[in-house]
């Protein structure tokens, strides 16, 4: 078993893993009911997969994308149930990732 302190930078790193297979499901369902904003948004790729026409090395279209996702809704993910509920998740997870992340700050800095 992990030492106390090492358990918010695991979960950390479980939140952002779980993110990103969200952010996969976006880009995918993005690329299958609103190419057109698939193509405006540069062919991104997923973290874990690479649709038809673009490439796995396109880091900064995934994370630019990655956070504007987070903090705004496009009318494509509005306009889908599915879409919508892979973006509450992804929001929810990068949130408590960020809570995690502060927490072992917070040990690391012998704050708490």
């Amino acid at each position: 078993m992990p030492p106390v302190s090492m358990i918010p930078a695991i979960l950390f790193c479980l939140a952002g893993i779980a993110s990103f297979f969200c952010y996969d499901g976006l880009v995918k369902r993005e690329f299958k009911i609103a190419k057109e904003s698939w193509e405006k948004d540069n062919r991104p790729p997923g973290f874990f997969s690479a649709l038809p026409g673009t490439s796995m090395m396109r880091s900064w279209t995934r994370g630019r994308l990655y956070f504007r996702w987070i903090f705004t809704t496009p009318s494509w993910i509005a306009s889908d149930p599915i879409a919508r509920r892979l973006q509450r998740q992804l929001r929810i997870l990068w949130s408590t990732g960020l809570i995690f992340w502060l927490w072992a700050l917070l040990i690391l800095f012998h704050v708490i």
